[in-house]
Parts: structure tokens; C-alpha cells; sequence
């Protein structure tokens, strides 16, 4: 019999992706990419400045155990930051 192993906590990766058209503004599409876990819920924030403590929310999703895609709405800033939080971790 294998041992019991406790896995330690679950980091989920961010992917931009630049998608393959343009979107009706002209700009490229680009999109967030994420593998989820089943019945784990998720939260994207954005921020023009890394420094910033006011991220903004743009989306909560459940986990589904699929890779998601997001995407992304046209930028207004010069730069924009992304991050990803899995809520249901300790």
C-alpha cells in the first residue's frame, strides 16, 4: 500500500495569448489561459500598475477541471497587468 501524500498548494498558471484576428477595434485579440481544478473557484484581477493595492475584479469562475479561456477587452492603458487567485485555498 502507497503512503498517504499531502500535495502542497495548488498555483494555478497564467497565460496571455494572443489570438490568431483582430477584434471590431482593430487591435489583436488576446486572451487569459488558465487550467482549472473541479469545483475550484477563481478570481482574475487587473491593474494598470503592479504597485497598485486597488486590483480591480473581472471575473470569478468555477474550476471545471478544463483549461479556460478569457477574453481579454481592448486596453486602455499602456500596461496592463493580470494576476490569478484560486479562492479556495488556505
Amino acid at each position: 500500500m502507497r503512503p498517504f501524500r499531502l500535495l502542497g498548494p495548488y498555483r494555478p498558471s497564467l497565460r496571455i495569448v494572443r489570438e490568431g484576428g483582430e477584434n471590431p477595434s482593430g487591435t489583436n485579440q488576446l486572451s487569459l489561459k488558465f487550467l482549472t481544478r473541479v469545483h475550484e473557484s477563481y478570481r482574475i484581477e487587473g491593474a494598470a500598475d503592479l504597485a497598485s493595492p486597488d486590483w480591480i475584479t473581472g471575473l470569478n469562475i468555477m474550476g471545471t477541471g478544463a483549461t479556460v479561456s478569457e477574453a481579454l477587452p481592448p486596453a486602455t492603458d499602456k500596461a496592463r497587468y493580470y494576476r490569478l487567485e484560486c479562492l479556495d485555498q488556505p
